[in-house]
């Protein structure tokens, strides 16, 4: 029992080492991108599909995969694409189906077109993200915070947002079919046009939210707060 414990702690001492080694090496090298002059012209140039960018994109996903379940680590990667005024647009159309995103803070953070699917974003904060025509199928966004966020267009099939916190969020022409949104704060949220058939909407709130031309067909509403939502052309 003794020597097992001892080999699980090296493991851990091992793996937590491998950790700070790519995270230092990843802020190493983008340093020395962001400090090569035509490197950074290319970066903030107008094009998006420069080497630069996708290079940049590619270390960013790979990083951040490497990292999964490193909470802390993560942080650091985005707080740091944050101070360099990368967040905007680094990550927009990248592939990080089936990462683990868990309590990361996106705040403000373009990710439209991003491939999320399958992703675990549970606990996550997002207030102001944009995720236009982003892939969540399937994803968990369970007990996550966003609002204000940009949803128009995603497509958030079969995801998982129990207890979400989705006011004041733009969802339209969103496709939730088969979601699970029990529990969510959708207040003051725009549904329209979108798709919410099949949905499991029990106990969620949705006074003030706007529901004009949004499809429920055969959506589990039962306890559901509508105060002051906007159902007209609303097919319930």
């Amino acid at each position: 029992m003794e020597t097992e414990l001892r080999a699980k702690t090296e493991e851990n001492i091992v793996q937590e080492q491998l950790r700070e080694a790519a995270l230092t090496a990843y802020i190493d090298r983008m340093t020395d991108i962001l400090m090569n002059s035509e490197r950074w012209s290319e970066l903030f140039s107008d094009q998006n599909d420069t080497n630069t960018i996708y290079v940049v994109s590619l270390l960013t996903t790979t990083v951040l995969r490497r990292l999964e379940n490193d909470t802390k680590r993560q942080g650091y990667i985005f707080s740091f694409l944050s101070d360099a005024s990368l967040l905007d647009f680094i990550l927009s159309g990248a592939k990080l189906n089936n990462a683990n995103l868990s309590y990361v803070d996106l705040y403000n953070a373009n990710l439209s077109f991003t491939d999320l699917g399958c992703a675990n974003l549970s606990g996550a904060k997002g207030t102001s993200t944009i995720l236009s025509d982003a892939n969540l199928s399937g994803t968990n966004l369970s007990g996550t915070n966003f609002t204000y966020a940009n949803f128009n267009g995603a497509n958030l099939s079969g995801a998982f947002l129990e207890y979400a916190d989705l006011s004041n969020a733009y969802l339209i022409y969103a496709n939730l079919l088969d979601a699970n949104l029990s529990g969510a704060n959708l207040s003051c949220a725009n549904f329209n046009g979108a798709n919410l058939c099949f949905t499991n909407l029990v106990d969620a709130n949705l006074c003030f939210a706007n529901l004009e031309e949004a499809r429920f067909g055969y959506a589990n509403v039962s306890f559901v707060n509508l105060e002051n939502a906007l159902p007209r052309k609303c097919q319930l």
